[in-house]
């Protein structure tokens, strides 16, 4: 009996329709899925940002690497992206209860800025493995900051003299260049920095270095950029839960003890370190282009 060529036709029309539909239902829920992890990738970079005084990298990062399978750079680069976000909504938060030194922000900014484009540079020159390293160096050296904030003591505090003045240049010089390696805010040294030589109150320690990451976050994010490092889709999925996670963390900041939420955080922030600090060169895989 012969097949007629149209019947035969529509056969294929219904199979190839079935595939798509089929297609496009797995594409709509790996997009939900996705979506929904960014969201929350931003909502708890926002709370832990304003929180803790710190630019939510230490979230972000692991976040981006482990759930949406980025590359360290591109990791590096998205995240300082999203730190401006954090460090703005988180700053203007802090600003409403008057718990910042614009005085000191500006000084550290200065050296902040241009050793954040120091530490794009040399992003950008290392393997894939030893920046996992790095920043699994970086997550301890946090953790021991974290859970000392709460018996920093004033060393100098000489705000207004000729060793203050060279403390916050050097303070910046250090954030400023690990911001740029690291694609972190550094809050957790400038607040270290901040309250142990400057004899700053932790809060307002914490509401200046937000602000300091907002410039220093705009250049070294845009050398970041220049280099193809940053997923622009991404930090604006980012955003919404930045934006709501800052006025929480802000707002939480001003009214909880933070003891208990060191320790559990400092705990994740050891393991996630642990795993970051074996890496070997023979782990690594190339990344596609996720831009």
């Amino acid at each position: 009996m012969e097949i007629s060529p149209c019947r035969t036709t529509r056969k294929y029309i219904v199979v190839i329709g079935k595939k798509l539909m089929e297609n496009r239902k797995t594409k709509g829920k790996c997009a939900s899925a996705m979506l929904l992890k960014t969201l929350v990738t931003g909502l708890l970079a926002g709370i832990f940002s304003a929180l803790l005084g710190i630019g939510g990298g230490l979230v972000t990062i692991p976040l981006l690497t482990f759930l949406l399978g980025f590359s360290q750079k591109q990791a590096y680069g998205t995240s300082l992206a999203a730190i401006i976000i954090s460090g703005a909504t988180g700053a203007f938060a802090y600003h409403t209860y008057g718990t910042i030194n614009y005085t000191m922000a500006g000084i550290i900014t200065v050296t902040a800025i241009a050793a954040s484009l120091k530490g794009v540079k040399y992003c950008n020159s290392q393997p894939e493995w030893k920046l996992k390293k790095l920043f699994g160096g970086f997550l301890l050296l946090s953790v021991l900051l974290l859970l000392s904030k709460p018996y920093l003591f004033t060393i100098i505090g000489a705000p207004g003299t000729i060793e203050g003045f060279l403390v916050l240049l050097g303070i910046g010089l250090i954030s400023g260049f690990l911001s740029g390696l690291l694609g972190v805010g550094s809050g957790g040294i400038m607040v270290a920095g901040m309250v142990a030589f400057m004899g700053m109150s932790q809060v307002a320690a914490q509401g200046t270095a937000l602000l300091i990451m907002v410039p220093t976050g705009i250049v070294g994010a845009y050398a970041h950029w220049r280099a193809g490092n940053i997923v622009v889709r991404v930090v604006a999925r980012l955003m919404p839960g930045i934006f709501v996670g800052s006025y929480l963390g802000a707002a939480l900041a001003h009214t909880i003890s933070e003891t208990t939420l060191l320790i559990c955080f400092s705990f994740t922030l050891t393991t996630m370190a642990i795993r970051y600090l074996l890496a070997k060169p023979s782990q690594e895989e190339p990344k596609g282009d996720r831009k």
